[in-house]
């Protein structure tokens, strides 16, 4: 089996205490052509994954780099009307993105038995027991709207890569499902603009 393609970096920013603050989503694809898989990112994820972030949050931009490393990459940005705000969760302050950054950890897992854990970050405050240590409300991840995210992943294909021979051997294999698992307060730690200055692969 052949490695990954193409890393490809889903951006977010939400309104912090007093700046913005911002965290990215990493997938792996098996697509060589960059500005092809961002365009599948960006027509068939970002319109589903916009919809469970709470007010304040949005997404800013979808970036792909070559693998190997030759830093070839092709970025593009959701700066027009509200290309990456959600139309779901829009009052406040019970729809606000949550403050205390509590994220979804779910179980991603290909054909061959390959795992990844992804955190689903940006969920609105009335899906969450963060107080309570609950979790996330069954009815939210028992919903449409959340089953279409983990839809979108397996359609875009994005994948798992992992090491698979001595030395610096990987393999890519398509993500054919995903479980959620449990939440957990998670402190972002990461600047603003994570685009910026920052080596891609």
């Amino acid at each position: 089996m052949a490695d990954a393609a193409s890393k490809v970096q889903v951006f977010f920013e939400a309104s912090g205490g007093t700046v913005p603050v911002g965290w990215s989503e990493t997938f792996w694809s098996s697509q060589g052509q960059l500005e092809t898989i961002v365009r599948d990112v960006v027509t068939k994820y970002v319109p589903k994954r916009k919809e469970l972030l709470g007010v304040g949050a949005r997404v800013q931009a979808v970036k792909a780099t070559s693998v190997p490393a030759t830093r070839l990459s092709y970025i593009e940005f959701l700066a027009t009307g509200k290309d990456g705000t959600g139309q779901v969760f829009s009052s406040s302050p019970e729809e606000n993105y949550d403050p205390t950054q509590v994220d979804l950890l779910i179980r991603a897992q290909t054909a061959d038995n390959h795992r990844r854990q992804f955190w689903l970050a940006g969920l609105p405050d009335s899906v969450t027991n963060q107080l309570l240590n609950q979790g996330v409300k069954g009815a939210f991840i028992n919903s449409p709207l959340f089953k279409q995210v983990i839809t979108a992943i397996t359609t875009v294909p994005f994948g798992i890569r992992w090491k698979s021979g001595a030395g610096p051997v990987y393999t890519f294999s398509p993500i054919i499902t995903m479980f959620p698992i449990m939440v957990r307060n998670r402190k972002r730690g990461r600047p603003f603009f994570l685009f910026h200055g920052r080596r891609a692969v």
